[in-house]
This record gives C-alpha cells, structure tokens and sequence, in this order.
C-alpha cells in the first residue's frame, strides 16, 4: 500500500469510478468512495471492489451536505487525503468548494486561479468563445434557455449534439 495517502474516488456512476478504483487499488493505493446516489442502495456494486476500504452514500446531489460530510468523515484523518473526482459533476463540486475542501484534501485544481476555476471552463460557450480566439473550427451552436417555455430555434439542424 501506498503509506500514509488515502484517495477519496467521488462518483455518481459505477463504469468510470471502477476503472479509476481498479487502475489506484492495482497500484496500492487506499481507497474510499463517496457516492452520490439517486436512490439508495445505489452504491452496492463499488462495494464489491476489493480495493475498496470504504463507500460512503448520500441520496441526491445536495452539495452542502455532500461537502460537510466529506469534511466530517475525515476531520481526523492523519494521512494525506486526495479527492480524485470521476464525472463533471463531482468534479464540479469540489472546484466550486475548493476553499473549504483544500483546507483537508488535495484535488484537482487550476494553477493561478480561484474556487471555481474548472467550473468555469467546463462550460461549453466558454470552450466555444477561447476556440475562435485562436481561430480553431467548431461547430455551430445554440444556446437554448431552460427557464420558462423553451424555445428551439427553427433552423437548428438535426441530428445535433
């Protein structure tokens, strides 16, 4: 085993969080999981990973509880703690709570920039606008609000993406 490094695989999927179980139990790593169910019980096929030390499961993407529980489990942990987040919304959570969360573990994050820094750039209309700059092609896009009626513009192309 890894000595003193306890890595905390965040997910709320099985597929992606098994391969980096595997790929980190393989090479001697601790690991916990922190699962964000959709309903309970949902967390039973991580538990069957022999590399899994611990699953932990909360119901519903409640980021405060998420982040105070995260913080609570390991206010004692004398190892270095890791975050290893495997989705953009795991991903996401711990960006946007950087501040309280790195005050405990290390994770991802952007050098130079602030809480929130990987949220930022995950959005696609960021991504769109730093491409042009630099003159990359990409495809044409429609932003479509969700609040209120929603509107498809009619010369939206499909199948689209």
């Amino acid at each position: 085993m890894k000595e003193n490094v306890r890595v905390v695989v965040l997910g709320k999927n099985h597929s992606t969080p098994l391969g980096v179980i595997r790929s980190l139990g393989v090479n001697g790593y601790t690991l916990d999981v922190f699962y964000v169910a959709k309903t309970e019980n949902e967390s039973h096929v991580l538990k069957g990973s022999k590399y899994v030390s611990k699953v932990m499961e909360i119901v519903g993407r409640y980021d405060e509880d998420i982040v105070n529980m995260l913080m609570k489990e390991y206010e004692s942990a004398t190892e270095t703690l890791v975050l290893f987040p495997t989705d953009d919304y795991t991903s996401s959570l711990i960006d946007r709570n950087r501040d309280v969360l790195s005050t405990r573990f290390l994770m991802p994050y952007i050098v130079g920039n602030k809480q929130g820094a990987i949220t930022h750039f995950m959005d696609k209309s960021v991504q769109s606008a730093l491409a042009h700059q630099f003159d990359l092609p990409t495809a044409p896009e429609w932003l479509i609000s969700l609040d209120g009626e929603i509107v498809i513009p009619e010369e939206l192309p499909y199948p689209c993406f």
